[in-house]
């Protein structure tokens, strides 16, 4: 079973786009946070970095008000389809660069019950087959799309 992951798309330049899922002893969320916010990244391994309606609301974490959504009934399902779409990618997608910065970096940090070690994806330039594929659902999951 997923037990976290992060994700982000972006370059230095413009910044970057993160989604983060988490699975809680009691819960499961799943958070976006666009560039456009100018929010720093996260850390979703730190036991602080927790979204739940049935808490109080954590004072650190009010600017992710209305961003984040509750996965808890889903999160077997949305684990398994994480693992099906990075089932067979490889660890490095390095591309030609642009010196001036304006690459397409992308990076995914998962880490699953089964593994004592995160496992760790990263590309410039460069994508996995299932690439659109992996964003599009990603995308709607977090925009409340369930499909």
């Amino acid at each position: 079973m997923l037990e976290y992951f992060e994700f982000y798309r972006g370059n230095m330049l413009t910044g970057f786009d993160y989604y983060y899922g988490k699975l809680t002893d009691q819960h499961a969320f799943l958070l976006k946070t666009t560039k456009d916010l100018g929010f720093l990244p996260a850390e979703v391994t730190e036991p602080s970095f927790d979204f739940n309606r049935q808490l109080a609301p954590n004072p650190k974490l009010q600017q992710y008000d209305g961003l984040w959504i509750d996965l808890t009934f889903q999160w077997q399902a949305f684990s398994k389809q994480m693992e099906g779409f990075i089932g067979g990618w490889a660890k490095e997608y390095n591309g030609s660069s642009d010196a001036l910065g304006a690459n397409d970096e992308w990076g995914l940090r998962v880490k699953y019950d089964t593994n004592e070690e995160e496992q760790r994806f990263w590309g410039v330039n460069r994508y996995t087959d299932n690439f659109d594929d992996f964003l599009k659902w990603l995308d709607s999951m977090a925009s409340r799309r369930i499909r």
